[in-house]
């Protein structure tokens, strides 16, 4: 199996474990109860590993090669299916979600720059990083819609034990191969004169587009978590809550996937600000929508409008800097300051919704919209 088809398939594993991991949540705190407090704490552990390990990641991969890598991260989230296999308290969940974050805060900047570095001197680079997206997005649909119907029929504990064998398994599946022909450089190489951190804040447009990331990140990042609150205080009914969600991330697959080729024919700069101004103004459309037909026209094109940024803003970031200048830092430190962002957003829009209502969620996240076009309109045509 050649390395996209092995990047995909670890992708769709990845996203999917992702997103089933805290689906256990709620059958482990109805057994062990956990209060709520506690599964907070969790949550967080996985959201904080993207903060925490994006740098470290690069220097890890540039000494022991990418595809190495990406297999270890295997080892690290299907052993924390064991750990939560074996858990009766917080002390080995806590363990187990520790070890999971490593495995999935490690992954996405080593797989992007991977991607980024194959393509990189190929036409349709967009294409490539909205379908490699698209995939993690089928792991989440399709593993973690399977999850809870599996706990209900054997446990959740037969089901984390179920789910830890399969990562070990294609470990070993595949751990000779790509040992063998692994042949990237292994020995960190040393740095240009510039130091790590300054040889990046000197590129002017590696900074705008690590800027139109963020901003975008604060705008569309947090929106699936506050969507169930907008259509409730809209008097939708709760059973078509449900409907709306899952329609807003139908949104979210085909956006990675078509968006991806848009900007390979319209350019990253245009598209990315169409893209940005468009979904301003459906944000705040939805805050006023109250037939459901319009609410679901506007959740799927929202859905599209939100992730299907994800291949644009990498693709600007491919762009911003050379390959002398390696792929994997710059990925590195994208994904650190996004992820940053992303940690603050529900953060912030809770704030926001606390003193001022749902509805001015929306009207933040249009804002953040409408601002985010500022840096990308300083980006220089590629």
């Amino acid at each position: 199996m050649n390395n996209g088809l092995l990047l995909s398939l670890f992708h769709f594993l990845n996203d999917g474990y992702l997103a089933t991991l805290p689906l256990f949540l709620p059958f482990i705190q109805k057994d062990i109860g956990l209060s709520m407090y506690a599964v907070g704490l969790l949550g967080s552990i996985l959201n904080a590993s993207g903060i925490v390990l994006a740098l470290p990641s690069v220097y890890v991969a540039k000494r022991f090669g990418m595809m190495k890598v990406l297999l270890a991260c295997l080892l690290f989230y299907g052993g924390s299916f064991f750990i939560v296999a074996s858990s009766n308290g917080l002390m080995l969940l806590l363990l187990a979600f520790i070890f999971a974050g490593i495995g999935f805060g490690v992954f996405h900047p080593v797989a992007f720059s991977s991607i980024v570095k194959e393509h990189s001197k190929t036409t349709g680079l967009g294409r490539k990083m909205g379908s490699f997206m698209a995939i993690g997005d089928l792991g989440r649909v399709g593993i973690s819609s399977a999850v809870t119907f599996i706990i209900v029929f054997i446990g959740w504990k037969k089901t984390a034990v179920i789910f830890g064998c399969i990562p070990f398994l294609l470990f070993a599946v595949f751990y000779t191969s790509i040992n063998h022909r692994n042949k990237e450089a292994v020995a960190v190489k040393k740095d240009s004169k510039t130091p790590y951190s300054l040889q990046y804040f000197k590129n002017k447009e590696f900074l705008k587009a690590c800027s139109c990331s963020v901003i975008d990140a604060l705008a569309s990042s947090s929106l699936f978590l506050f969507l169930p609150f907008l259509f409730a205080g809209n008097g939708i009914p709760a059973s078509f809550i449900g409907l709306f969600t899952s329609v807003f991330f139908i949104g979210n697959l085909l956006g990675k996937s078509l968006l991806g080729r848009v900007v390979d024919s319209f350019g990253q700069k245009r598209t990315f600000i169409i893209c940005e101004l468009a979904m301003a103004l459906f944000l705040i459309a939805l805050t006023l929508a109250k037939s459901i037909p319009f609410v679901l026209l506007f959740a799927f094109i929202l859905g599209g409008l939100t992730k299907g940024t994800a291949p644009i803003t990498s693709t600007m970031l491919a762009n911003s800097v050379c390959e002398s200048e390696g792929y994997e830092k710059a990925f590195g430190i994208h994904s650190f300051v996004v992820s940053i962002a992303a940690t603050i957003a529900p953060l912030l829009l809770g704030t926001i919704s606390s003193f001022y209502g749902i509805s001015f969620v929306f009207i933040a996240c249009a804002f953040f919209a409408i601002l985010a076009t500022i840096p990308a309109a300083f980006i220089k045509r590629h």
